[in-house]
């Protein structure tokens, strides 16, 4: 087994009977030599790299190396120049190990070719790996002058994984979700304005493996509105105390609320005092003061007799058979009203009226 028979480069099984002739007077004299030899059978042997970690049965062999040589004789596999060695690193090399080999280098052929048969088993090599995503919070301020101020915040999610180095595809964690948060922030103050929202971005994020391509940025707008200011309008009089119910009106591009001002039976206006607080109007107030005359306003002081005279001048008498009327008198007394002219007006009669009276003490 494992080798044939040949006479002459024939193939024999067996030495025929007719190769030699004797006779029997020549019998003891004769030498018969017949040479048999035994040449090594040719051998076939094969030897297939699977991959045990493919998906498909038909993507389970790789490469399938085959050799021939004389029984007995040691079995060299080779591809392309290349040995059974140096075809294992190039796998190696291009993301797989060896997981069993039933080769060793050195085997011989067996005279049956099954038994020449070998397969090495490969696996895929992996690596763990990561990836990170991106969520961006922009916060857009629309300002009252036009222009707009970007607030960008950012938050950064990292997902694990294992990637296979010998089909370069990467398995993520199945299970795997993170949440974020981020804070709300004020928005800026803009005096006379109103922003939409006081405080904004206040947001969670969550990511999860299905959603890790889904874009989950955000964009928020704040406006600015022109604020609607309530000014309270106060009456005082010159200590202080209200002597009219206060009104409230709407303050925006009010500036000096004289429409605002009022007729005070009994009091005549003095001064309006605007009051505000970080560029805002905060309070107007109507100061009024209260004539000395019981209620009234005062007159201004009449002409007087000279010394000695017991009785003041009288009037010359009208049409009427009356006086002619005094300042007082000409004075609408309903105590409805009073305007800043007629005050003045009366004001200026009275000094007038000292004037004179200092003139006539002169004289006498």
């Amino acid at each position: 087994m494992g080798y044939t028979a040949k006479i002459d480069d024939q193939v024999v099984t067996e030495v025929p009977a007719d190769q030699v002739t004797i006779t029997g007077a020549d019998f003891k004299d004769q030498a018969v030599e017949t040479t048999v030899v035994y040449h090594a059978n040719e051998q076939h042997a094969q030897l297939v790299i699977i991959d045990d970690d493919a998906s498909e049965a038909i993507q389970r062999t790789l490469q399938t190396l085959t050799a021939t040589g004389k029984y007995a004789t040691a079995i060299d596999f080779t591809a392309d120049g290349q040995s059974l060695a140096a075809i294992l690193t190039s796998w190696q090399q291009r993301g797989y190990t060896v997981k069993s080999n039933s080769f060793t280098a050195g085997t011989t052929y067996q005279v049956d070719d099954k038994q020449n048969q070998f397969v090495v088993h490969l696996k895929h090599k992996t690596q763990a790996t990561s990836r990170t995503k991106t969520v961006t919070q922009k916060i857009t301020y629309h300002l009252p002058d036009g222009t707009t101020k970007v607030v960008p915040r950012t938050l950064t999610f990292t997902q694990g994984g294992t990637t296979d180095l010998a089909t370069g595809e990467t398995t993520w964690d199945a299970n795997w979700t993170q949440t974020q948060t981020l804070a709300a922030v004020a928005s800026p103050i803009y005096n006379g304005y109103t922003a939409s929202a006081a405080m904004a971005g206040a947001t969670q994020i969550t990511v999860t493996t299905p959603t890790w391509t889904t874009n989950l940025d955000q964009q928020i707008d704040v406006y600015y509105t022109p604020t609607t200011t309530q000014i309270p309008i106060y009456y005082y009089d010159e200590n202080g105390h209200p002597i009219a119910d206060p009104i409230i009106v709407d303050g925006n591009g009010a500036t000096n609320f004289d429409e605002y001002h009022k007729v005070i039976t009994g009091y005549q206006f003095e001064r309006r005092e605007i009051k505000g607080a970080d560029g805002r109007l905060t309070e107007v107030i109507f100061y009024y003061l209260k004539p000395t005359n019981g209620g009234e306003i005062t007159p201004p002081v009449q002409p007087v007799q000279p010394v000695g005279t017991s009785q003041p001048a009288q009037p010359t008498p009208t049409s009427s058979g009356q006086g002619t009327p005094t300042a007082e008198q000409e004075l609408p007394q309903t105590g409805n009203q009073t305007s800043e002219t007629s005050v003045l007006g009366l004001t200026l009669l009275g000094v007038l009226g000292l004037l004179g009276l200092s003139k006539r003490k002169r004289k006498e």
